[in-house]
């Protein structure tokens, strides 16, 4: 990045940091020339708020009416370039703040235009103004009220001729904050447009405890994770300055063909305002801190005495057991019987194995997290790159598939192929637009990593995980070195076990095979951050999507993320479950403490919530929020 760009970047971040109503409001209706931007695509907006024209033969799309003293320069761009202001069709905006919409009751009244707003913006739109978390009860934010002819949602795409616009939900700065994206010609290439909503946090924004906006923050993480997720090659947004405006135009006044082509210099934009973002965020949980001290998560280890009559009482034939507390491994037990009824069984923490199901994900994902903190794969580049699964080989979404979606679980794959009608692998959403637990994605990821590093996942996590962890009696599939007479044979409700399941490939989703010392000890290592970078930890518990149906709770990178516990921690999970087996781990970073479950039971779920609920303070808090 040049210096003069550095600089431009540091001029666009303090005005970036203005609220809505900016002192630099006069250049809202400072004139600025219209000029096409790259082919259907032209700048209609003033020096200060940007609107842009997305032109077709069956009309024009708007996006942004701004304020209503710029309705007639808005109309003055439009026809300087040629089209008529009364052919647009659909007009759209950034986000609900009056400099960005006030004039879209006018310009619907002077075009017919339909308009279509994110869905969390409408109420906002509809009321004047009046129901902004923020700017609700300030008259000079208000606006006319306007009706929504269309509630948008993310990745809904608005159509029009042969133009395709993509509305992603960006929010945090309003709740239905908009990032428009696009694909123009240019020459034989095809090229990528951003237009940003906006991801800043205005002055006097709440972003911990807030009563009007409660999950704001988390919205905000979710804004940049989607930001940093776009292909970019064009970089515009809702004001002028977000991308150097009248530098670039005077550049491409001068002769520059490709002074709107700016990946770098939007990657730089994002990252400073996540940074601005966390600096806020940290400075007033640092003042919430003061206030309120978090107290550790003490272990009490009272249940131990109730655990044979709970498994009689729930019939669940033998449960493992592995408490952390104060960063060690307090504790690791199994009781019951392995098969019931049979004969001579040992049991042991170290030598017992179970079949994890879905506990397996999180082996995965570490060890991929630790891959990236060793700069040798990539959060956000496309799998495509190295792997490519025939059954989706044909749609295009295949490129858009990152490491990211997959460890979110919005891959866009169900959870199991088999699920599907055709028995193919298949998108059912877009990849990072929508969360769908899944399988799949994972053994996505696992083929591409296996290609990558030639060298099947058994083997990669041998080396990369388990033997750096010290976990002995672990493995992905059954071989020769299996025991059979010391596995958990998995059983049903009545407590008839099944028929064991034996797999002879490794899969990255499901179906390890492990001790509760080893996992006790896997865990132990993630809390200890081995082999994990701080930034990629940071990452990893970071929220970075709701969870459906939960009560605040969100996915990072491979766990379930309870934040805001009454004690002041937060809470990584995961749980598995097939046919027999029921599991689950539980960890509080800032105490350093955890929990894991394994039972071999269909009725494990229920044994596993009452350990919970009796060995932590938070146990019954947690639970009634899943």
């Amino acid at each position: 990045m040049s210096f003069t760009s550095i600089l431009s970047l540091l001029l666009t971040l303090f005005l970036a940091s203005a609220p809505a109503k900016a002192p630099a409001q006069d250049d809202y209706t400072v004139p600025f020339p219209a000029f096409r931007i790259a082919d259907n695509l032209y700048y209609v907006g003033t020096k200060g708020v940007a609107s842009y024209l997305i032109t077709t033969p069956q009309g024009h799309i708007l996006i942004n009416s701004n304020v209503e003293a710029g309705v007639p320069l808005l109309r003055s761009s439009v026809e300087s370039l040629g089209f008529k202001f009364t052919d647009i069709k659909i007009l759209l905006i950034s986000h609900a703040h009056w400099d960005h919409n006030a004039a879209s009751a006018t310009i619907k009244k002077l075009t017919g235009a339909k308009y279509m707003v994110m869905e969390g913006d409408v109420p906002v739109i509809e009321s004047g103004g009046k129901s902004d978390f923020q700017y609700g009860n300030d008259p000079d934010a208000l606006y006319a009220p306007t009706s929504v002819d269309r509630v948008l949602r993310d990745g809904d795409e608005v159509k029009l001729g042969d133009a395709v616009l993509t509305a992603r939900l960006t929010p945090g700065h309003t709740k239905g904050c908009t990032t428009w994206t696009m694909k123009v010609k240019d020459g034989a290439k095809t090229r990528d447009v951003v237009i940003i909503g906006s991801p800043n946090v205005n002055p006097g924004y709440k972003l911990v405890d807030s009563k009007v906006y409660p999950g704001i923050a988390q919205d905000y993480e979710r804004t940049f994770t989607v930001l940093k997720s776009l292909p970019v090659d064009y970089f515009l947004g809702a004001h002028g300055s977000y991308f150097d405006l009248e530098t670039k135009y005077t550049r491409m006044k001068a002769g520059s063909a490709t002074a709107f082509i700016d990946p770098a210099g939007y990657k730089a934009y994002v990252a400073e305002r996540e940074q601005a973002f966390r600096r806020e965020l940290a400075k007033q949980k640092g003042q919430r801190t003061n206030a309120q001290t978090a107290t550790p998560s003490n272990v009490n280890l009272a249940f131990e005495n109730q655990i044979p009559a709970w498994l009689k009482e729930m019939n669940v034939p033998a449960v493992g057991i592995g408490v952390i507390e104060d960063g060690k491994i307090k504790y690791a037990k199994v009781f019951g019987e392995l098969k019931k009824g049979a004969p001579s069984q040992q049991v042991s923490p170290s030598s017992t194995i179970f079949q994890v199901a879905s506990l397996t994900k999180p082996i995965v994902e570490v060890l991929t997290l630790q891959l990236v903190s060793a700069g040798e794969w990539d959060l956000d580049e496309p799998l495509a790159k190295y792997w490519v699964d025939p059954d989706v080989q044909k749609d295009p979404r295949h490129q858009k598939l990152t490491t990211r979606h997959v460890l979110t679980h919005q891959s866009g794959f169900p959870n199991w192929r088999y699920m599907n009608a055709s028995k193919k692998l298949e998108f059912l959403s877009d990849p990072g637009t929508k969360v769908n637990y899944s399988g799949e994605g994972l053994e996505y990821l696992r083929h591409a990593l296996e290609k990558k590093f030639k060298q099947p996942l058994d083997q990669l996590a041998q080396k990369r995980l388990f033997q750096p962890y010290g976990m002995k009696n672990t493995r992905f599939f059954w071989d020769a070195s299996v025991d059979e007479s010391k596995f958990a044979v998995p059983h049903n409700a009545e407590g008839k076990p099944y028929e064991i399941h034996v797999n002879t490939t490794a899969n990255a989703a499901d179906l390890l095979l492990t001790t509760i010392d080893d996992y006790s000890t896997f865990v132990l290592n993630v809390l200890k951050r081995k082999n994990l970078s701080q930034t990629v930890f940071d990452e990893m518990i970071r929220p970075q999507v709701p969870y459906p149906g939960g009560k605040n709770l969100f996915f990072g990178l491979g766990w379930m993320i309870m934040p805001d516990l009454s004690n002041g921690e937060y809470a990584l999970i995961h749980t598995g479950s097939d046919p027999g087996v029921s599991t689950v781990v539980v960890l509080f970073p800032k105490s350093q403490c955890g929990l894991i479950v394994f039972t071999n039971s269909d009725n494990g779920v229920k044994l596993w919530t009452r350990i919970l609920a009796e060995a932590f303070d938070v146990g019954k808090e947690m639970l009634e929020r899943g």
